[in-house]
């Protein structure tokens, strides 16, 4: 905006009557500096800003889907480009829940993803990024093979060409046409692994990627590397700051099967069973 020979702040960049700048500096307080909420309104009002704890929370909890893209953006590039990729978690607190954080990262990029499991479907739908579909194509059966998985099973499903499903409902309902008992959480688990991996072949990512890690069972997939410390091995480790740079998503729900979705299968997205399974997985209601 211009007024007056003067240049003043787009209205988009204003918010609850205080500037981007202002923003950025308690963003960057709260999430490299660990500053809490309390400390920043004091740090604030004893300069002469006027300003609530209430505005302070909304300045970081509000608006952040610049952020969230940017953090899926330099996770996308990096598994597209990166000749090897280094994994680990760590347990974290959220929401007076424990969680886990797992950090994602290579030579030139590293992305924080904090969720309430760490098996290795959880670990595959972090790889997988903001996409949501499901692909079984030759890298899912390979998949499945590994797993050992019943060759009677895996016959109905392969076809000449992969077939990929938007999201997980259509993908739950051609497993159970197909007389795979969706219900049964240890056969339905790696048909759910299978799909996320292939759905991660399929859009390019990780590539010929080594995935480095220690010996937890949930980072084994691709090409993967057992990443030891000791014996004179140097061995090559990412950008990992102490703490996320920005605020990442942090998603309440299960990677995988979810009630709510079995119920939206067998009534087609209606019924009071419908509804309850969402309030109780989602917290939400249709």
């Amino acid at each position: 905006m211009f007024d007056g020979g003067h240049h003043l702040p787009s209205c988009s960049t204003i918010k609850g009557g205080y500037g981007a700048s202002l923003r950025r500096f308690c963003l960057m307080l709260h999430s490299q500096g660990q500053v809490t909420t309390q400390r920043l309104t004091t740090l604030l009002n004893d300069v002469g800003v006027e300003i609530s704890k209430r505005q302070v929370i909304r300045f970081l909890t509000e608006r952040l889907d610049g952020f969230h893209a940017e953090d899926a953006a330099v996770l996308h590039a990096g598994l597209v480009s990166a000749p090897f990729v280094t994994v680990d978690d760590t347990g974290a607190r959220h929401a007076n829940r424990n969680f886990h954080t797992t950090q994602i990262g290579g030579e030139h990029f590293t992305a924080f993803r904090t969720t309430p499991s760490k098996s290795r479907l959880n670990f595959l739908a972090q790889l997988r990024g903001n996409y949501q579909d499901y692909v079984l194509n030759d890298a899912a059966f390979t998949f499945l093979e590994t797993r050992q998985v019943d060759p009677a099973l895996l016959a109905h499903l392969k076809t000449c060409e992969p077939r990929r499903f938007a999201n997980q409902v259509p993908f739950l309902g051609y497993l159970a046409a197909n007389g795979i008992d969706i219900f049964n959480k240890d056969i339905i688990r790696p048909f759910a692994e299978a799909g996320i991996w292939g759905a991660i072949r399929h859009h390019g990512l990780v590539g010929n990627a080594v995935i480095a890690s220690d010996d937890a069972g949930q980072f084994r997939v691709g090409t993967h590397a057992l990443c030891r410390v000791g014996g004179g091995v140097t061995t090559p480790t990412s950008h990992r700051p102490g703490r996320a740079d920005f605020p990442h998503p942090v998603p309440h729900g299960r990677a995988w099967l979810t009630v709510a979705n079995l119920w939206a299968i067998l009534t087609g997205g209606s019924g009071w069973r419908f509804r309850i399974s969402l309030r109780r997985v989602h917290r939400t209601t249709l």
